[in-house]
């Protein structure tokens, strides 16, 4: 969960935020305004039809604390654009609104637009002239910003902490531990051996559904933007005749198509369509479709023996993590080098070994000294206590950690609400500009 806060201060940079005119200014004297502001309507990505334009992804770009250099940088960043776009479409659907009242109040509070104090016109229209920008345009990225917004805190209203979480929450925070953390990974137990003809055998027969191959197919598209061509094409189709200047789409290019002809692939009648996808009619016809097959064994020999090696050097870190625990139970010398631990809250512990709380309840409960072995990101820990002490957070300290817990909360649901419209939503990027 922590990890979705980290992931989501980048998100609310651009949703929970309004950016000042000041900060535009900033923003728009890094590169040629004109470039910028001109309004060009190529689309870097289009999500349900709807275009984000170059200009979009320039003035995001301009915003990045770091140069935007590499492929993976505009990929980020289109990402990103992509999110809000979702969001913002989603908060249009359950009827979410920001009036034109809304608007002109942030305006009118913004101090770029002020003069001795108060709110001018000519200054707000002066200002957007400079960079080349209509009213219209600025005020159009304000509605969308404080309807993306309005989402967000409609989805930390229906945050809901139980009194089991907090008394959880403050326990992982405030209970210190003194004591010696022992880490056992694979690098302590890299097996050394090769698995014998009869291992590999036996795993493949016993796992053959690992080797499934899925279904192939290849597919006949033809684009065009003029409806009636459109028709006519699938209307040949229909027909069982072969219409001219299709592209044929293999199997491993089908993730280049649109998301929504990409689901309708996974039905097995599917055999011709025809669609329209932003300003673009798309029409699909399936021509060849194969069975699935078990991979031979010799195709998945090699993926076989990495399973049978990762298998065997699970089992040594766990035997291996049970022989430090029982040397400790018994004040033997263990011969393994540890990790001091000196006043170290629980929650630390989590988040940098990647132990799972439910595991770390354990710490609390036990009588023992010796807790584990845990299971972590990477193997296994055991803990040698010398002591543990819960102290009560002070008022202060417990209203900011239950902040902390209410913007986790918050984070997942809005995590999980991005990832469902991602997986209905027709997201295409431009891979061309993005390459």
């Amino acid at each position: 969960m922590y990890g979705l806060i980290q992931k989501h201060k980048k998100i609310a940079v651009f949703i929970i935020a309004i950016a000042s005119l000041s900060f535009l200014l900033w923003m728009f004297s890094a590169a040629d305004i004109r470039d910028i502001a001109g309004g060009s309507k190529a689309c870097i990505a289009t999500v349900n039809g709807e275009c984000i334009t170059l200009r979009e992804f320039r003035i995001e770009a301009l915003k990045s604390p770091v140069p935007i250099q590499t492929r993976e940088d505009r990929i980020r960043i289109a990402e990103t654009l992509v999110v809000r776009e979702l969001l913002y479409q989603k908060a249009k659907n359950i009827g979410l609104h920001t009036s034109d009242r809304e608007i002109a109040v942030v305006i009118s509070e913004d101090p770029a637009f002020k003069e001795n104090g108060d709110f001018s016109v000519r200054k707000y229209k002066e200002l957007l002239a400079s960079l080349n920008i209509l009213p219209e345009e600025y005020e159009a990225y304000l509605r969308k910003i404080l309807t993306v917004n309005k989402l967000i805190d409609l989805i930390g209203n229906g945050v809901y902490i139980s009194p089991e979480e907090k008394e959880l929450y403050k326990r992982l925070n405030y209970t210190k531990i003194d004591g010696e953390a022992y880490i056992v990974d694979r690098s302590q137990v890299r097996a050394r051996f090769s698995p014998s003809e009869d291992e590999v055998r036996r795993f493949y027969e016993e796992n053959k559904d690992m080797f499934v191959e899925e279904e192939s197919r290849s597919i006949k598209l033809w684009k065009t933007k003029d409806k009636e061509k459109a028709v006519s094409i699938y209307e040949e189709i229909k027909a069982g005749k072969e219409p001219e200047g299709f592209s044929l789409i293999k199997e491993d290019e089908i993730d280049k198509l649109p998301g929504k002809i990409r689901e309708r692939l996974k039905r097995k009648d599917y055999t011709h369509d025809l669609r329209r996808i932003g300003d673009t009619y798309y029409i699909v016809k399936v021509i060849k479709e194969e069975g699935k097959r078990i991979k031979p064994l010799e195709e998945v020999r090699e993926r076989i023996i990495e399973e049978l090696i990762a298998e065997k050097e699970e089992e040594l870190m766990k035997q291996r993590a049970k022989e430090i625990k029982n040397k400790l139970l018994k004040g033997i010398k263990v011969g393994a080098h540890s990790l001091k631990l000196r006043d170290t809250p629980v929650n630390q512990i989590r988040l940098l070994l990647g132990v799972d709380t439910v595991d770390l309840i354990r710490i609390f409960d036990a009588n023992t000294k010796v807790i584990g072995p845990l299971r972590t990101k990477k193997g296994y820990l055991i803990l040698k206590l010398r002591s543990k002490q819960f102290k009560e957070p002070s008022p202060s300290d417990l209203e900011k950690l239950e902040g902390d817990l209410f913007t986790i909360k918050r984070s997942a649901l809005l995590d999980l609400l991005i990832k469902s419209s991602q997986k209905k939503a027709d997201i295409e990027f431009n891979m061309e500009f993005l390459r």
